[in-house]
């Protein structure tokens, strides 16, 4: 977790902003589908993560031309549950359990499967942390207790914190600070690294002080299908005269913003939209634009804790609500109710 001024570079929609650019910009070969492909996994919690597990699994047995069909599409657009599967998915590391072992074992002759089959996964399946007794909403809601009031978790953190302890830790991806704060970054690959975020030997070096940080890029090599551009959507709130509307908001291995141009600012009285900034640098402070090249100010960078928590806030209504009804029933709950999703 770096803080300073950075050097990052904005995407304006009106330049005509494809995924075949963002493609050509990590330097990549565009997929041989026949025709523009992507792969949407819906929202809806846990039986989205299973929904879209299977999804990613059946398109990588089917194949096209010889080729599995997962290694083709273009590009992976996730929401919530839907992100909980395909976020880990696009970046796990080497170190990580195989894709097979992430998504399961296809079964081509599923009538002979049993209960007491079904219920064992493979090591470092997707499914594992969804799964387990923790992932419950009143255990959850007593994580969120202790995350606050025993690790000093900020409230508006703690969800975020949550889904990297359960969601992103199990597959490698979570490299917090000690009071858990996130203490990495992403990008696609070495590519874009190089291009967007740190580059310490060019001329002049690029942010030479992110070179340390932890990096995350798609997963890549031996037995990995080749991954497609990721599109994580969230969204951020706005104030439109007094009105708190949503406006949605895209993330991925390049670049991270509000492609549309909505009416309404920001927290800070600033209007938003029309276009995107690189990842890393999203959640910083407008320093300056000197001949094109913009300058931010961040205290840490845009983290995949970031994504998938924003991403998939909706449950954590769920959390708040519990602490209220403990609130409600025990004077000594302290807190109850408190914002964590905001």
């Amino acid at each position: 977790m770096t803080v300073g001024t950075f050097t990052t570079g904005t995407t304006l929609t009106g330049s005509g902003l494809s995924i075949d650019r963002l493609y050509v910009a990590a330097g990549l070969t565009l997929p041989p589908t026949p025709g523009r492909v992507g792969v949407c996994l819906s929202g809806g919690g846990s039986r989205a993560l299973a929904a879209s597990m299977g999804q990613l699994r059946a398109l990588k047995h089917l194949t096209v031309n010889g080729v599995p069909a997962l290694g083709q599409i273009r590009a992976l657009s996730t929401v919530s549950g839907g992100s909980w599967l395909g976020v880990p998915f696009i970046f796990l590391p080497s170190t990580a359990a195989s894709d097979d072992a992430y998504l399961g074992p296809y079964v081509a002759d599923q009538g002979t499967l049993t209960p007491a089959q079904l219920a064992v996964l493979p090591a470092g399946n997707a499914g594992t942390p969804i799964t387990s007794p923790l992932f419950s909403v009143k255990l959850l809601a007593l994580e969120a207790l202790f995350l606050y009031d025993v690790l000093g978790v900020t409230p508006n953190m703690i969800w975020q914190t949550l889904m990297a302890l359960h969601i992103l830790a199990p597959h490698g991806l979570s490299s917090p600070t000690a009071k858990l704060t996130p203490d990495d970054t992403f990008t696609l690959n070495a590519t874009t690294q190089a291009a967007s975020v740190t580059n310490p030997v060019a001329d002049p070096p690029l942010n030479p002080t992110l070179a340390d940080e932890v990096i995350d890029q798609f997963a890549r090599g031996a037995g990995r299908i080749t991954r497609p551009c990721l599109i994580c959507n969230t969204s951020m709130f706005l104030d439109q005269e007094g009105v708190l509307p949503l406006a949605p908001l895209q993330t991925g291995g390049l670049i991270t913003g509000i492609l549309g141009t909505p009416r309404g600012t920001d927290a800070n009285g600033l209007p938003v939209g029309g276009g995107a900034i690189t990842s890393f640098a999203f959640n910083s402070v407008f320093a300056s634009n000197a001949e094109g090249t913009i300058k931010v100010a961040q205290t840490r960078q845009w983290s995949l804790t970031d994504a998938v928590g924003a991403s998939s806030a909706a449950p954590a209504y769920a959390l708040q609500n519990q602490l209220a009804i403990w609130e409600e029933k025990s004077a000594g709950v302290r807190g109850g109710g408190r914002e964590i999703c905001r």
